[in-house]
């Protein structure tokens, strides 16, 4: 191949990396929000954006730099699960190594919203597992959670707080007696006070 083609397939590849990138961003934060975390990039790396938004490593780099450890569920799981939609054989520039997906445990009693946070969830890359109510939410994080494997932990479990059997907040009790450093979210129409 010539090095007009490689060079236009590079470019032809930046300018589909940066629009990716934009449109993640503004759909997550918002248009002005995205300004404000491009200035903050710009700041910190002293590179122009067109510059930042087209060269993955340092996206994600910096990205780490602005949200932390937040960054790969924030950001980049999004925009690496847009990326692999081009196709590996475009990608010029090495793209660090996946981790594994984030896991998300859900427990909600209404099939329709379990059914909303897995298509959602799933089609950003998430690996989802879902229960009906507080108790099996429970039995499906002891038989997850027993085990040494990393893979078989959750990063984030989603509770309703009114179910049948176990409430959100008694199953998130019992959750965190099997691992007290468990992330959970409490995500509710129910929730009359503050836990």
């Amino acid at each position: 191949m010539s090095n007009s083609g490689t060079k236009s397939t590079k470019n032809a590849f930046e300018k589909h990396l940066s629009e990716i990138i934009q449109r993640e961003l503004i759909d997550l934060y918002g248009g002005s929000e995205y300004k404000s975390i491009m200035q903050t990039m710009i700041k910190i790396s002293g590179r122009k954006e067109e510059k930042i938004i087209t060269n993955y490593e340092l996206f994600a780099e910096l990205s780490e730099g602005v949200f932390g450890r937040l960054a790969e569920s924030k950001n980049l799981s999004f925009v690496r699960l847009e990326m692999d939609k081009i196709g590996k054989s475009n990608i010029q520039q090495r793209v660090p190594s996946k981790k594994r997906s984030m896991r998300i445990l859900i427990a909600d009693d209404e099939p329709d919203i379990l059914s909303l946070y897995k298509t959602f969830l799933e089609a950003k890359g998430k690996e989802i597992i879902v229960t009906t109510d507080g108790r099996k939410c429970v039995e499906t994080y002891k038989i997850n959670n027993n085990s040494n494997q990393l893979e078989k932990y959750f990063d984030i479990v989603l509770l309703d707080q009114k179910m049948p059997f176990m409430t959100g907040l008694q199953a998130a009790i019992e959750s965190l007696k099997i691992n007290s450093r468990q992330k959970i979210i409490f995500v509710s129409g129910h929730l009359e006070k503050y836990y």
